[in-house]
């Protein structure tokens, strides 16, 4: 975990790729891609379900420790209207039902559209992006400007330790890739939530701020541009 304000908002970055945002107590996460697997599946390709038990597993931890008064989604819930199988809604809808007390909210991202909102039994509010709560935009799709701070996914924002023009830190591996939180101009870009997914390597300008996710800890990193 790494406690940063960023623009005048405390938050605290997980290792669980998930952020809790201290003021409104929100628990933020982004991209957990459900039923991607199952999507997979039906165009022809096999790869397993585990994934998503995993996913839910951490989620389940992250409520418990932080007990948030919301969890917000930002973005890419559902990945794709062939995803919404029996198993996979079940799963997802069992989850649901044992934290029931908690609201949640999903800011659709461009995922969502094209899969449907979640089936109503699951009680997600769903709205629009960006979506303004207590005083800041939360978003599917990033916004570096603006006068104040805007959280915000869909990049899966990912970085190569070592590689000179980016982000980089000394590795006794050489260079590794991790996710990371890639706070761009005044956006911060969450971490994919979801097992699951890719990365793409950020590609931060003179100002960002990177912060790595490794082995149970986030950790800042420099910056760092070619030399002209």
């Amino acid at each position: 975990m790494l406690d940063a304000t960023l623009h005048g908002q405390r938050l605290s970055l997980l290792a669980e790729r998930a952020a809790f945002w201290h003021g409104p107590k929100c628990l933020l996460v982004a991209d957990l891609h459900v039923g991607k697997p199952a999507a997979y599946r039906a165009g022809g390709v096999a790869v397993p379900e585990s994934a998503l038990a995993g996913d839910l597993g951490r989620l389940t931890g992250l409520l418990r420790l932080w007990r948030p008064a919301r969890l917000v989604i930002l973005g890419d819930l559902l990945h794709a209207a062939a995803g919404r199988t029996r198993e996979t809604l079940h799963a997802f809808g069992a989850w649901r039902r044992e934290h029931g007390a908690t609201p949640i909210t999903l800011v659709r991202g461009n995922h969502d559209l094209a899969a449907g909102d979640p089936p109503e039994s699951w009680g997600v509010e769903c709205v629009g992006s960006p979506w303004p709560h207590a005083g800041v935009d939360l978003a599917h799709e990033p916004t570096p400007g603006g006068r104040g701070l805007s959280i915000a996914g869909h990049l899966h924002p990912g970085v190569r330790l070592g590689q000179p023009g980016a982000a980089r830190a000394k590795t006794a591996g050489g260079r590794l890739r991790a996710p990371c939180f890639w706070l761009h101009g005044r956006c911060l870009v969450l971490p994919a939530f979801g097992s699951f997914t890719g990365l793409s390597i950020a590609s931060p300008r003179e100002g960002d701020r990177i912060f790595a996710v490794g082995a149970g800890e986030v950790i800042e990193v420099p910056v760092v541009h070619p030399v002209a």
